[in-house]
């Protein structure tokens, strides 16, 4: 029976304002829970007392109230704290909603607290994914032979192993996986792996190919790999945009940004979003290079930004504010200066006087 003196006097108070230890006891009772969550909202604290104490009843009550929540953290919780009640009702109502990550991360907690969870629901493929990442990770490639041999090495398995490799540099995993799918090629230019992006897009189909127009091309120049950019211009026979030099500028990659305006300067232009990034190496590469930079729009960003040695830079070296004070010369300018007041009073003299010569003429008629 449900202490309903206790519910009475809880009824009123909003769940945010009780107490943990309140809410531990709230929440142990379902009928009590029932009380005093029907019409409130149940709080992210009652949902993780339901998990922790193992109280199924509530747990499924509170579930059956927010249909929209989203499940595998409250598993994997429940495989920590070994309530397999609570882990057996999610994993059969929920887990076809689930990622294959987000499965093997309950699969993995539960490794470790309930194995036997694993051998009772049969699901060793999906922890296995645990085993293939670390594998792949140290480059045994043994050890992913035999997992293949057990379970067919299933797709998510050829992802995973594929972008792990690549990142850690073990080839023969990368070639023994054979995955051509988009993420390995961004992931391979971005590591400068040209071996592994050259199988990929002779494998590739068609579809795959078009990501070498924009992904795999943004992060070669992110990343500064300049043989896999020299592949992708050479080889595939891309040609690069405006974002491409302006990547380069960003990441502040001076040999990317030198081979982008030798191979195409119509690209190389330093437009307003370029001026932010633009380092004293960069602008200085620019005047010897004899490319275009605003130096007033330029000299304002390095203010803004806080580039004090590109603004010395542009003081010092202003073409423009140079050659003006060159010739600069003071007895000359005070020379002129009065040459032109002298001449300003004269006319204005000579204008008074024929005014005065004109009004005495009309006087003289009238």
């Amino acid at each position: 029976m449900p202490n309903t003196t206790l519910s009475l006097l809880i009824i009123p108070i909003y769940p945010s304002t009780m107490s943990k230890e309140f809410l531990k006891k709230v929440v142990a009772d379902v009928e009590l829970a029932k009380s005093v969550f029907m019409y409130r909202p149940i709080t992210t604290d009652c949902w993780w007392f339901a998990v922790i104490g193992g109280h199924f009843e509530t747990f499924k009550w509170f579930c059956e109230q927010d249909t929209k929540r989203y499940f595998p953290h409250h598993a994997q919780v429940a495989a920590e704290y070994k309530k397999r009640d609570i882990l057996d009702w999610l994993w059969d109502n929920f887990s076809d909603g689930w990622s294959v990550r987000e499965k093997h991360l309950v699969c993995k907690m539960s490794a470790v607290y309930m194995p036997e969870w694993l051998k009772f629901k049969n699901i060793k493929n999906i922890y296995q994914l645990q085993i293939v990442e670390h594998a792949a990770k140290i480059g045994d490639l043994e050890r992913i032979r035999n997992i293949e041999s057990e379970t067919g090495f299933p797709l998510e398995y050829e992802h995973v192993v594929s972008k792990i490799a690549i990142s850690n540099g073990h080839s023969q995993i990368v070639e023994f996986a054979n995955c051509n799918c988009e993420e390995c090629a961004a992931k391979a230019a971005r590591v400068g792996d040209l071996a592994t992006l050259r199988r990929i897009y002779k494998n590739a189909p068609k579809a795959i190919k078009y990501a070498f127009r924009d992904l795999v091309k943004e992060e070669a120049v992110c990343s500064g790999k300049m043989n896999v950019i020299k592949f992708l211009i050479y080889e595939v026979g891309l040609k690069f945009t405006q974002r491409n030099f302006y990547l380069a500028v960003m990441y502040g990659y001076l040999d990317v940004i030198d081979f982008i305006h030798k191979h195409d300067p119509a690209t190389a232009v330093f437009d307003k979003y370029c001026y932010r990034h633009i380092t004293l190496d960069i602008l200085q590469w620019a005047d010897e290079n004899a490319v275009s930079v605003s130096r007033s729009d330029l000299e304002q960003h390095s203010l803004e930004t806080w580039k004090f040695d590109i603004y010395d830079y542009l003081q010092t070296n202003n073409p423009q504010n140079s050659s003006e004070w060159e010739d600069f010369d003071l007895d000359v300018a005070i020379a002129t200066t009065a040459t032109i007041a002298t001449t300003a009073t004269i006319a204005t003299t000579t204008t008074i006087a024929s005014y005065d010569n004109i009004v005495f003429g009309l006087d003289f008629i009238y």
